[in-house]
């Protein structure tokens, strides 16, 4: 039941794209950025990202508006959203954190176990879609997935469930074209657990598109 979603995201991604015209195209543009977040304590580093006191980066590329309270995420999500950063977040340790193997895939994958640790593939997956979100939605529904919003993630969101009621993932909504998923590998991560991550990443995120 909750194995490896790629099947199901690759299906809602071709729904998705019988519906809408085009996707926008990958990154944001280049600004000058400043952080704000954790005001003098964040650490500039040499390649010119500045990493935050919880161990997430911002990357010099990233646009700002003009009040420089909005961030936006890149596609580097493996080197911005980082290990540290994610073991802080989930109270969990992670023995690898890689890019997804799917080569069109903006993702990161952290395992919480691996099958070379004579075990199996488990991990959390964090993937960053550039589509039409509410063609997504569409595309959601036309699955079967319930699709609502939790009140307790501190920006909006979609909670996608199956039909069986089973939490299949979380959407993170950047904007009319833009949104984060997080989704896992198996059950080892329990519901509550990971709607609790979800709470606290959205904190994070809040003034992020």
């Amino acid at each position: 039941m909750f194995e490896r979603r790629a099947t199901t995201l690759a299906t809602v991604l071709v729904l998705v794209a019988a519906l809408t015209t085009g996707c926008r195209g990958a990154g944001a543009p280049a600004a000058t950025a400043t952080a704000t977040a954790g005001a003098g304590a964040a650490q500039p580093n040499a390649d010119g990202t500045i990493t935050d006191p919880d161990g997430f980066v911002r990357f010099p590329g990233e646009a700002s508006r003009r009040d420089q309270t909005h961030y936006y995420l890149v596609e580097d999500l493996c080197g911005q959203f980082t290990k540290t950063f994610m073991e802080g977040l989930t109270r969990k340790t992670f023995v690898r954190v890689a890019k997804s193997d799917v080569a069109a895939a903006t993702e990161c994958d952290y395992y919480l176990t691996t099958k070379a640790q004579g075990g199996k593939d488990d991990y959390l997956m964090l993937n960053l879609g550039f589509l039409n979100v509410a063609d997504q939605k569409t595309g959601l529904l036309a699955l079967g997935r319930a699709v609502t919003n939790d009140p307790s993630i501190p920006m909006d969101n979609w909670i996608v469930r199956a039909e069986d009621g089973h939490l299949v993932s979380i959407y993170f909504l950047l904007g009319t074209d833009k949104f984060l998923i997080l989704d896992r590998s198996s059950a080892t991560l329990a519901e509550g657990d990971l709607l609790a991550f979800a709470v606290r990443l959205g904190e994070k995120m809040r003034d992020f598109r």
